[in-house]
């Protein structure tokens, strides 16, 4: 019997393609691998730096702060500074003692009569303040500014006596010229407010001393 012819093997032949697939794919990988170390390596330092912001940030606004309600109790040390200069010159000038006190010469220069409010009228800018006209017995009425808007309603005030400071350098309080300044109480907290008025009815004008 004849025997049969064998079939010829295949040759092994390699795909160069593949080859080069695997070695894309490794590298792609080591790239991906090393961009993520990177990438957490940034957002750890991105972190940090804006941990150190916040701790700067936050110990210039506590250090504003501090300065700030110093200044406003008087114990920062300019503001301490300031006060001691202004005594100081004070001193010097005659209107105050080393110790803080005004002489009485001083002090009667201050000229405080009797007022009569004759009409009161809303600030045009601004919310908290009445302007006042009163009559203090030297022949013409005069502008004054008041915060007492949070206090008192108008028909609280108009026709009331009061204590003026009459010879009070005239100041311009938001567009209006006030030629004068009303006494009145206030509360540590300065949520009262009371004007001072006379005892007894007396005629405007009369002497505060």
């Amino acid at each position: 019997m004849a025997k049969k012819a064998k079939k010829p093997e295949k040759e092994n032949k390699k795909n160069p393609l593949k080859d080069v697939e695997k070695t894309v794919v490794k590298e792609a990988k080591m790239v991906a691998k090393e961009a993520k170390k990177k990438f957490m390596q940034v957002e750890g330092a991105v972190e940090n730096i804006a941990k150190d912001v916040a701790k700067s940030v936050s110990k210039t606004v506590s250090q504003a702060v501090t300065s700030t309600r110093q200044a406003l109790e008087g114990k920062h040390p300019q503001a301490q500074q300031h006060h001691k200069q202004a005594q100081h010159m004070q001193a010097s000038s005659g209107m105050m003692s080393s110790d803080g006190k005004i002489p009485f010469k001083e002090f009667s220069k201050i000229e405080m009569r009797v007022g009569k409010i004759i009409d009161v009228k809303d600030h045009p800018n601004a919310d908290k303040l009445f302007v006042l006209t009163i009559n203090v017995g030297d022949g013409k009425s005069r502008t004054i500014v008041a915060g007492l808007k949070e206090h008192y309603k108008k028909e609280q005030l108009k026709g009331k006596k009061v204590i003026v400071v009459c010879n009070l350098a005239h100041a311009n309080l938001r567009g209006v010229d006030s030629e004068g300044m009303l006494l009145a109480a206030v509360s540590d907290g300065e949520e009262d407010v009371v004007f001072l008025s006379p005892e007894s009815d007396i005629r405007e004008g009369s002497r505060v001393r």
